[in-house]
């Protein structure tokens, strides 16, 4: 609860039924964890411009690591995780088969740099 917040999310859960593990309720299918009440996303929509939590920022750093991995050098990425604190961020293999990884201080580096160099 307390990260959701610092980051600016709502915490919510996804049930489902144990049989089949679909979806138990219609629409989006989510809770507030506190409430238990639905979550209506069209509800939470508005035109007021805010600043992007640093978990937003962290999270676009990683899309856009994830992005040059597949596109530019060709590599293919085997995991990724956007929750800060857990390195590495990116493990991804090379089109020669090298497994590397990105770690959480090189992100925004090289996020930077790539921007830098194409503008």
């Amino acid at each position: 609860m307390r990260h959701a917040q610092k980051i600016n999310l709502i915490p919510c859960v996804f049930p489902v039924t144990l049989k089949s593990l679909n979806p138990a309720l219609d629409s989006w299918n989510l809770l507030h964890l506190e409430s238990r009440t639905p979550i209506i996303l069209k509800n939470l929509t508005d035109d007021v411009k805010f600043e992007m939590s640093e978990w937003e920022l962290h999270n676009f750093a990683i899309q856009i690591v994830r992005d040059h991995i597949v596109n530019n050098i060709k590599g293919n990425v085997l995991s990724y995780c956007d929750v800060d604190g857990i390195d590495p961020q990116v493990w991804f293999e090379d089109k020669q088969g090298t497994r590397s990884w990105v770690v959480d201080d090189d992100l925004l580096l090289f996020v930077a740099t790539s921007i830098k160099s194409e503008v």
